[in-house]
């Protein structure tokens, strides 16, 4: 079985190193405090359920409800659909409906936050071969009486050049900052013509860093101080990349914007940054994550942005996530409530959203728990 293999790091270009199930192992065991244990299937990351769902809303690792098709949150916990905008995309609101928000998720799915989760890395080298690896794994863990869904596959691409291991550095990069105090947030909503950057942090003056969907989290996690202060001091941003280590002009277009005061090179073990306006986020030979600051910062609102229309957008998209703790019933009768006129829909939901402090919006979520 894949889940067997211990890949070795390739040192045919000077110490590179391959993103893979060894050195991923190295990584959490050098820089997080989740415990590797050994299990039925082989060794694993044992996370708390809150964790595990981060982990995998951010890399797409499924949970193995089904061996056919494997739960991730991955890309149905998002809003917006760009920056500047108020248009929804199906994720955690479907029209003015709350859809996949962790709230309705929790009833539809109640493993997600129950019980420990055991992260098992699975590396294959076809599609193939990974549906086969997980039905195996499925079906041991059945075998030993074992809940399937307290078990998550992070699946390892190496069938593609690098592993298809950007998602893992976007993780890093949350996990990373969140440690100092931003609000994290990967293939964040930016502009179309623009593009998606990997990884955004949010600079909180309140020194509370977490991901951004852990606004959604409230009435589970019960995490109501990370909505104390959420006033923006700058904004950085990050392109991931493990196939190559060209990523400089997408990284230059989103410094353009005057949005970002910092930008950041994000791969495994590339030394130095491409331009000395760049830092540099990579792992050293220890497997430590290392960051390299620029040497030049710019400046917000010195680009073809407006920074504080921006920040007025982005406080907006916060609230968006706080609502999405309400249930469907909760939601509706709350915005109709403040504003009785109209249609129920997303144009009201947002109208009122706009108009509300964050703080009510927490205080009427807290007299429905």
């Amino acid at each position: 079985m894949g889940l067997y293999l211990f890949p070795h790091l390739n040192n045919n270009q000077g110490g590179f190193l391959e993103l893979n199930k060894e050195s991923i192992l190295q990584i959490f065991s050098r820089n997080f405090s989740f415990p590797l244990v050994e299990t039925v299937i082989g060794k694993a990351i044992k996370m708390q359920p809150i964790e595990a769902f981060l982990f995998s809303n951010v890399t797409g690792a499924g949970y193995l409800d089904d061996p056919c098709y494997p739960f991730s949150p991955k890309g149905t916990t998002k809003i917006l659909r760009e920056a500047f905008q108020y248009n929804f995309v199906t994720g955690i609101f479907d029209n003015h409906n709350l859809y996949y928000s962790p709230s309705e998720l929790k009833n539809s799915k109640s493993y997600l936050f129950n019980g420990d989760k055991y992260i098992l890395l699975c590396e294959c080298n076809s599609e193939r071969e990974f549906r086969s690896e997980i039905e195996k794994i499925h079906n041991i863990l059945i075998e030993n009486k074992l809940a399937p869904t307290d078990f998550i596959v992070f699946r390892i691409e190496g069938w593609k050049n690098g592993n298809g291991m950007e998602c893992f550095l976007e993780y890093l990069a949350c996990e990373f900052f969140k440690k100092r105090g931003y609000i994290v947030e990967n293939q964040i909503p930016l502009m179309h013509t623009i593009g998606t950057p990997d990884f955004g942090g949010y600079k909180n003056f309140s020194g509370n860093g977490f991901h951004l969907i852990e606004l959604a989290l409230l009435k589970i996690s019960g995490n109501y101080v990370i909505t104390e202060n959420l006033n923006i001091e700058n904004i950085i941003v990050g392109e991931a990349k493990t196939a190559t280590t060209i990523m400089a002009s997408q990284l230059e277009k989103y410094l353009k914007t005057g949005l970002f005061c910092k930008g950041y090179e994000m791969h495994p073990d590339k030394p130095y940054p491409t331009k000395n306006c760049f830092g540099m986020f990579n792992i050293n030979g220890n497997f430590e994550i290392m960051l390299k600051e620029s040497e030049q910062i710019d400046k917000e609102g010195e680009g073809d942005l407006d920074f504080q229309q921006y920040i007025n957008w982005f406080n907006n998209y916060l609230k968006l996530y706080i609502l999405s703790n309400f249930k469907n019933t909760e939601l509706a009768n709350y915005i109709n409530k403040l504003e009785p006129k109209g249609k129920y829909n997303q144009e009201k939901i947002i109208k009122v959203t706009n108009n509300l402090s964050i703080k009510e919006i927490v205080e009427a979520i807290k007299e429905c728990d």
